[in-house]
């Protein structure tokens, strides 16, 4: 089995945002789509706030909007719209995506 970290130049992604509204996803979803912009969805939960509690229950889920890091302004823009019109909470991160290892075998 062969294992390396893709170190591709075009490789420009960024977490653009977190949202917990479905509702809110929903629209995004189809802005996105209209605007012809690349995206995609990751979904995962929130960590609880004391230590003990993370044994028990894990907190709510949260989906991260990544997008390639030249459409930002526009999907920013369109982002903000839509939660400016339904009322959601969006937190924006612009977070850089990890490099994946691909493994073949």
């Amino acid at each position: 089995m062969y294992s390396f970290q893709t170190s591709n130049p075009f490789c420009n992604e960024i977490e653009l945002c977190e949202i917990a509204d479905i509702e809110c996803i929903q629209r995004i979803d189809k802005a996105l789509t209209h605007a012809y912009i690349s995206f995609c969805f990751q979904w995962h939960k929130t960590s609880p706030l004391t230590p003990w509690s993370r044994f028990l229950s894990t907190g709510p889920e949260v989906c991260s909007v990544c997008i390639n890091e030249k459409d930002k302004e526009t999907a920013e823009a369109l982002v903000r719209g839509i939660c400016d019109e339904t009322g959601c909470k969006v937190k924006f991160t612009y977070k850089k995506l990890k490099k994946r290892h691909v493994n073949y075998e």
